[in-house]
């Protein structure tokens, strides 16, 4: 079920499918910043709990039992219960089941709570242990973004889009790549603050940046002023994905744990994996990250 949020200057609008968001415009606007696949494929812009990515050939290993999992865990296809609801806030609620003990044999409560500030989303995920031991795990987003905003006007493609940094960035903070690093490096500019987005850079897959430098980039074309402010807040890594000819850009900020490429014999092992998260019982782990819409220089 669809539900709304909306303060003086933003409207978002998500699911309870997947915690899944579907809509981000300005008021009065019908540009919507997130993209939707017009077919209505769902999940789109998918929670990854508790993994992000793959694992090695689907599976990992956990007290000596294997347990299958697919690409970015089962949140995704989760019908998540409404926990709140008001006017510029919603917060989303899942815990386990027998289903998921299937795949990940913990006790947990996951939350996605969506906030309006202004012209700010804030996402945040909440990991609660309700297990009696450790509890490891990873999550993130996958939010996809209209690459160019749909009904903005102007002639803005794909191609006339970039990435512009907060501060200077560098391939050498790259950990996973579907790309060859000579080629990402040639979408830099000069100072190393701007990224141009190329679809030759996803053809075989995404590129993964570990913590980044900035504490924010801006997602921005060269034909008009749409752009999205993007704050990761202390994400571990920060992944940029898209199909080519599509038009967007899925800009993912992660938290925790992503298989090497190519895998290594501790990917296979849920508590061995680098950088995985792991919590005590009856304990929360939070992460946020903030979205700033704009559409014009005053925006901001």
């Amino acid at each position: 079920m669809k539900r709304t949020i909306s303060n003086g200057v933003l409207t978002f609008i998500s699911d309870n499918a997947g915690a899944e968001p579907l809509a981000l415009r300005f008021n009065g606007d019908e540009s919507n910043y997130l993209w939707q696949d017009e077919a209505g494929a769902k999940p789109v812009t998918a929670i990854c709990f508790p993994l992000l990515g793959a694992l090695p050939d689907g599976a990992y290993i956990l007290e000596g039992k294997r347990y299958a999992m697919g690409m970015h865990g089962f949140a995704q296809f989760r019908d998540f219960r409404v926990a709140e609801h008001t006017e510029e806030r919603i917060a989303y609620e899942i815990r386990d089941d027998e289903n998921s003990r299937e795949q990940y044999p913990y006790r947990f409560r996951l939350r996605a709570e969506y906030a309006l500030y202004g012209s700010t989303l804030t996402v945040t995920y909440r990991v609660k242990n309700l297990d009696s031991r450790e509890l490891y795990f990873s999550v993130g987003g996958h939010p996809r973004f209209a690459c160019p905003v749909r009904d903005s006007g102007g002639s803005a493609g794909f191609a006339d889009h970039f990435i512009e940094f907060e501060k200077p960035e560098s391939i050498d903070t790259i950990v996973k790549s579907y790309a060859p690093l000579s080629a990402i490096e040639a979408c830099f500019n000069a100072d190393r603050t701007k990224l141009r987005l190329d679809y030759a850079l996803f053809e075989k897959g995404c590129f993964c940046f570990s913590r980044l430098n900035s504490s924010f980039f801006t997602l921005k074309n060269s034909k008009n002023e749409r752009a999205l402010r993007f704050h990761p807040e202390g994400a571990s890594h920060v992944q940029l994905w898209t199909m080519p000819g599509a038009d967007y850009i899925a800009l993912e900020p992660w938290y925790g744990s992503i298989t090497s490429l190519p895998p290594k014999p501790e990917d296979r092992v849920w508590t061995e994996r680098p950088g995985a998260l792991h919590i005590p019982p009856e304990t929360e782990y939070a992460c946020a990250y903030r979205l700033t819409c704009m559409k014009s220089k005053t925006s901001d």
